[in-house]
């Protein structure tokens, strides 16, 4: 996400242009994402819990459940860094506790939205990854196991941790002056000097960080726009041609597949779908990051970012936002199994044991090679 509409979309305009940008930023900015991140909050909450559920614990599944708790947090900072500020300036409520120090929030919540936005990035290239390992690979992606699948979403989650740690330098909680309140007020009173007590809200502040030439080319443009986009986009746009590929030559020969090879495949589509989307709305962010580090000096030198990306950059959190919280309805939409094990789940259903699953898993295969050898005699008695 890009953070270079903290302070809304105001900008110098005319005033006829003023009710249109405020109703801009009132939709874009707030309101929708607003209804899209609370959404999302429950919709990925309901899916870790119900993927929770599944006994069998595969490797597609535990990739989704992490997916699933990285866009969790990334809408739960999203909350706390842009829709709560914003909703403040809105509702003019920046008397009451919550929006006194909201400097805080979007100080110590950018950094979490950008660790969580990181691992969703990668965790998507990872399932992105199991997949074709899956469908185009299948030997190995049996030598991959769920082990070291956990193992890599710890490693991911780490990488995006240390990646992501100057931008727990980038912004200061700032206490700005405010005008003595009325009597019946309960506002915090920052005493800075002994002898004159001034009334204060904490802001968002830059640091030196955000002035710094180097730091906003060389980290925030080039390294993040390669590590955190060009890279994933590059990796999942590869895999998921080759998959939509197996997938269109395996929808024409479908009746010569086995069962294991027909599951395998269905289970491809939920998750080349997910990733579509993020690829899509990826894109538009890449293009943001490097417009926002263009313009990043703007405000040092007493200017304000142009109107117009400002707005750019509200459309692209607003997708951000929404690649978080779409998960849970394209699961509802594309997978099967993700019904079955909703409905169980609120209808208080209990899922099938381990040890039954493995009793069918075995009766399935032992059917495949009876089938299997059925046909080898049947061909040999022919021929």
């Amino acid at each position: 996400m890009n953070d270079n509409e903290s302070d809304g979309l105001s900008t110098s305009v005319d005033d006829g242009d003023a009710s249109g940008l405020e109703l801009f930023d009132a939709v874009v900015g707030l309101w929708l994402p607003g209804i899209l991140a609370v959404f999302g909050v429950i919709g990925n909450a309901m899916s870790l819990c119900v993927l929770s559920r599944d006994p069998a614990a595969t490797a597609t599944l535990t990739s989704l459940k992490a997916l699933a708790l990285s866009d969790l947090v990334l809408l739960v900072g999203a909350l706390c860094q842009q829709i709560v500020p914003m909703l403040c300036d809105f509702a003019s409520a920046g008397d009451t506790a919550v929006c006194v120090r909201r400097g805080y929030l979007q100080v110590y919540a950018w950094p979490v939205v950008c660790i969580a936005q990181m691992s969703s990035v990668w965790l998507a290239v990872l399932i992105s990854t199991e997949r074709y390992m899956a469908v185009c690979a299948p030997l190995t992606a049996y030598r991959i196991g769920r082990r070291r699948l956990r193992y890599s979403v710890v490693v991911i989650v780490a990488m995006s941790i240390a990646f992501n740690t100057p931008r727990f330098f980038e912004f200061r909680p700032t206490a700005v002056p405010l005008a003595p309140p009325p009597p019946d007020k309960d506002l915090v009173v920052v005493t800075g000097n002994p002898e004159l007590a001034t009334m204060t809200m904490i802001v968002l502040g830059d640091t030196w960080l955000r002035y710094d030439v180097v730091y906003q080319y060389l980290y925030n443009t080039a390294l993040y726009c390669v590590v955190v986009y060009a890279v994933p986009l590059l990796i999942v746009g590869l895999f998921n041609l080759r998959l939509v590929a197996t997938l269109a030559s395996a929808r024409r020969n479908w009746v010569t597949l086995n069962s294991s090879q027909k599951r395998e495949l269905r289970a491809t589509r939920l998750p080349v779908v997910i990733v579509l989307v993020f690829a899509i709305c990826g894109s538009v962010s890449l293009l943001g990051f490097i417009l926002d580090a263009v313009y990043a000096s703007m405000p040092a030198a007493g200017g304000r970012y142009p109107r117009w990306l400002q707005m750019y950059t509200a459309v692209s959190n607003c997708l951000v936002v929404f690649n978080a919280a779409v998960n849970f309805l394209l699961m509802l939409c594309f997978g099967n199994k993700f019904r079955r094990m909703l409905s169980d789940t609120v209808h208080c259903r209990t899922s099938p044991s381990r040890s039954t699953l493995a009793v069918a898993v075995s009766t399935t295969m032992a059917a495949e090679r009876q089938r299997s050898r059925s046909i080898v005699a049947w061909r040999e008695t022919i021929f």
